[in-house]
C-alpha cells in the first residue's frame, strides 16, 4: 500500500516525491497485461498470464480464486517482492498514480516499499503485552493496524481473516470497512471466500490458473445473469441454507500443470460446457459494460473485445 504524504521522518527524493503526488483522478493502480513466471534448473512455471486489473481510488477490488490461481503472486508484483532466485516478471505494466513501478530502479523501490504494504479495537494499556497474550483475531488487528498506519492510497490485504472463527471474522471485516471509509483507503482484498467478497468489495476479479477469467462489479458478478462457467462452479460449490441438497456440487478436476498450459481454454478440461473450440484456441473477451468474460460461449453471441 501506499502513502498518501510524504512521512517526515522518511528522507524522499524528488522521484520519489512526484510518485506519491502525481495521483490521477479515479484510479489508483492499474495493472496492465501482466506476466510473471517462476522459473528453476527443471521447469518454468506460468503463475500468472496476461492479466489485466484496475483498482479505483476509494474502491475495494475483490481477487477471487482457488488456491494456486496466481493472486498472491499478483500482490507481490505489486510490490516487486517475488522471489529473486526463481520469480520474473516476463512482461507488463504496473501503474500507480501514472508511474510504472516496474521501471523504478531498486533503491527508489525500496524507498517507495517503506512506504507500501507491508492498537485497533485493543485496549491501549494492553500495548505492554507480549503476542502469546493476544488472540488470533487481536494479532490480525495488530498487523492491519501496522498496515494503516501510514494512512495508505492501496491496502492488499491477502487472506485477512484466515483462520479466524466466523465472529472475529466479521469483526475484523467490520473493522476494515470503518478505517477504509474513514481513511478513503483503496484496497485489494485477496481471498477464496466469496461471502468476504460480497461482504467488502465493490469490484470482482475471478481468478483462474493465472488469468483473470471474469471481472466486473459486485453487482455484475453476484446479480448478472452470465457467468464464467469457473464462476459458476464456485457459486454451485457454495452450501445453501434454503436447499435441500444431500451434497455439495464440487468443480471437478484440477487446475492445468502451470508448467505445460493447454493452447486453448485453461478451464476447458473441467468446463460441462467445453466444445472443440476451447481445446484449440484460447478465448477472448466478451465485454458488456463494465463486465468482462474470458469464455468462448459469449464471444460467439455477443461484441468481442
Amino acid at each position: 500500500m501506499f502513502k498518501k504524504k510524504k512521512d517526515k521522518n522518511v528522507d524522499m527524493s524528488p522521484a520519489l516525491e512526484e510518485l506519491f503526488e502525481g495521483r490521477s483522478a479515479d484510479t489508483v493502480i492499474d495493472i496492465r497485461d501482466l506476466w510473471v513466471e517462476y522459473q528453476s534448473d527443471l521447469e518454468t512455471v506460468k503463475a500468472v498470464n496476461g492479466i489485466d486489473l484496475t483498482i479505483k481510488r476509494g474502491r475495494t477490488f475483490g481477487l477471487v480464486g482457488e488456491t494456486g490461481a496466481g493472486k498472491t503472486t499478483t500482490a507481490l508484483s505489486i510490490l516487486r517482492l517475488l522471489p529473486a532466485a526463481t520469480g520474473r516478471i516476463v512482461r507488463g505494466e504496473i501503474v500507480f498514480n501514472g508511474k510504472d513501478l516496474l521501471s523504478l530502479d531498486e533503491n527508489l523501490m525500496q524507498a517507495a516499499r517503506g512506504n507500501l504494504v507491508s492498537m485497533v479495537g485493543i485496549m491501549p494499556q494492553r500495548k505492554v503485552e507480549f503476542p502469546h497474550q493476544f488472540s488470533g483475531g487481536m494479532k490480525q488487528r495488530v498487523v492491519i493496524a501496522m498496515a494503516l498506519s501510514c494512512e495508505p492510497e492501496l491496502l492488499i490485504a491477502d487472506e485477512p481473516t484466515t483462520a479466524l472463527d466466523v465472529t472475529i471474522q466479521a469483526q475484523v471485516l467490520a473493522m476494515i470497512k470503518e478505517l477504509r471509509d474513514r481513511l478513503g483507503t483503496s484496497m485489494l482484498m485477496i481471498t477464496h471466500d466469496l461471502g468476504i467478497v460480497a461482504q467488502t468489495c465493490d469490484d470482482v476479479g475471478v481468478m483462474y490458473a493465472g488469468e483473470i477469467v471474469e471481472t466486473g462489479s459486485v453487482e455484475d458478478i453476484f446479480e448478472g445473469d452470465k457467468h464464467h462457467p469457473y464462476t459458476t462452479g464456485l457459486f454451485d460449490s457454495i452450501p445453501d441454507l434454503s436447499s435441500r441438497a444431500e451434497r455439495l456440487k464440487p468443480i471437478p478436476g484440477l487446475m492445468p500443470d502451470p508448467t505445460n498450459l493447454p493452447e486453448g481454454c485453461y478451464f476447458a478440461e473441467r468446463c460441462p460446457f467445453a466444445e472443440d473450440i476451447c481445446t484449440k484456441k484460447h478465448p477472448s473477451a466478451y465485454v458488456e459494460g463494465s463486465h468482462r468474460i474470458l469464455c468462448h460461449r459469449f464471444t460467439r453471441e455477443g461484441k468481442d473485445e
